[in-house]
């Protein structure tokens, strides 16, 4: 970021708005197996939309992607002092196909709902809720 301190945008490039944007979290997700649908950042947080095979548990998944995450941004990217380290939790919403579409072009366009203040808030913290993201429904 600003200050020198590493940041998600060490991660998903300049052009964090899709797969091509973001190189390393596209390779990894393809690593896993994974069909990567959009990758989206701000300086704290990443979206990602894939499909993850039901071969891959969802914890592991979350696991490898901070995982790498922190270790490239520490090993290749990060001249800072400080460590990039990713928080506890995250949020994880199940998408069917009527949804995929809209879900990528949130994501895609994320660093302008950030700027415009048109973020949607349930998709922007991580919640300890089980509940379908009613935005796709309503339009």
């Amino acid at each position: 970021d600003k200050n020198g301190q590493p940041s998600s945008e060490n991660v998903v490039g300049d052009r964090g708005s899709s797969k091509q944007g973001c190189p390393f979290l596209s390779i990894v997700c393809e690593t896993l197996a994974c069909i990567v649908h959009a990758i989206g950042g701000i300086e704290d947080h990443i979206h990602l939309i894939v499909s993850i095979p039901p071969s891959l548990s969802l914890a592991d998944f979350v696991k490898n992607i901070k995982g790498s995450s922190a270790h490239h941004v520490n090993h290749t990217l990060s001249t800072s002092a400080n460590k990039f380290a990713c928080l506890e939790g995250y949020g994880v919403f199940s998408l069917g196909g009527k949804q995929l579409d809209t879900a990528v072009t949130y994501v895609q366009n994320q660093k302008a709902h950030h700027l415009n203040g048109s973020a949607i808030a349930s998709l922007e913290q991580e919640t300890n809720l089980d509940n379908a993201p009613q935005l796709w429904y309503a339009k």
